[in-house]
């Protein structure tokens, strides 16, 4: 396994199947970059919902809020 499947693997967390053998080296560092950037957007998108959340709730509480749900 060449060291772009290997990161690909970690970026997904399970062994690659073994058709993705048919890819090559750049295809494989694409979609690897492709599913990290998708992964940090929706990072960030979770946290922006959240704090958008936390504007419905008395300023007085959102620490414990905050606090209650480990942000």
């Amino acid at each position: 396994m060449s060291d772009t499947a290997a990161a690909l693997a970690r970026t997904l967390g399970t062994p690659l199947p073994k058709d993705f053998a048919a890819l090559t080296d750049e295809e494989l560092a694409t979609l690897d970059r492709m599913l990290r950037t998708a992964a940090q957007r929706r990072a960030q998108e979770l946290t922006s919902g959240i704090e958008q959340s936390l504007q419905h709730i008395p300023a007085v509480v959102r620490p414990a809020v905050r606090k209650m749900f480990g942000l």
